[in-house]
């Protein structure tokens, strides 16, 4: 029985994938930027997941098929703990936090388990493996016209993380 790392991901444009990497090459001097190819924002983490229990991932995401919005990412935050920088938006869209929502309640709902940090907050890691306090930095705001959300895979090789988009359901 194999086990595949899954998350739920709200996955960029090509255009707005540009302007996000824009972001993460501006700040590369301070850490190790993060790959075009993989920058998102995750809605939720699942972690490691049988096999098996895939198709139960993917009901709990027909379920969950909410309106369209938009995501101001407006702010350029240094998280101290992780030793990252992130552009994060100072407002949540309730859209997006309903998307979380029903998300989270249709995966326990399958019997999922899911590690839950107390609130949502949308972001885009840019820069990993920051050495120091670094301060917030100005940043033109991403309008993010956000139409689906989709599941990914993620597998570690020599390269780092790559990520691939397994489905994608549309915003009503």
């Amino acid at each position: 029985m194999r086990n595949r790392r899954l998350f739920f991901a709200l996955w960029p444009t090509e255009a707005i994938r540009e302007r996000l990497a824009a972001e993460a090459r501006a700040r590369a001097a301070l850490g190790r930027a993060i790959a075009a190819r993989n920058l998102h924002v995750t809605t939720v983490f699942l972690g490691a997941v049988p096999e098996e229990s895939i198709d139960s991932v993917r009901a709990a995401a027909k379920l969950t098929l909410n309106g369209k919005f938009i995501v101001h990412l407006d702010r350029v935050e240094f998280w101290r703990r992780s030793n990252l920088i992130c552009l994060t938006a100072e407002h949540t869209p309730p859209e997006l936090l309903a998307l979380v929502a029903g998300l989270r309640a249709g995966l326990r709902e399958r019997g999922f388990e899911l590690r839950e940090h107390e609130r949502f907050r949308p972001h885009v890691t840019l820069v990993r493996d920051v050495a120091g306090g670094t301060a917030a930095a100005g940043v033109a705001p991403v309008e993010w016209p956000v139409e689906s959300f989709v599941l990914v895979e993620s597998k570690v090789d020599q390269r780092g993380s790559q990520y691939a988009v397994l489905d994608e359901w549309p915003l009503l």
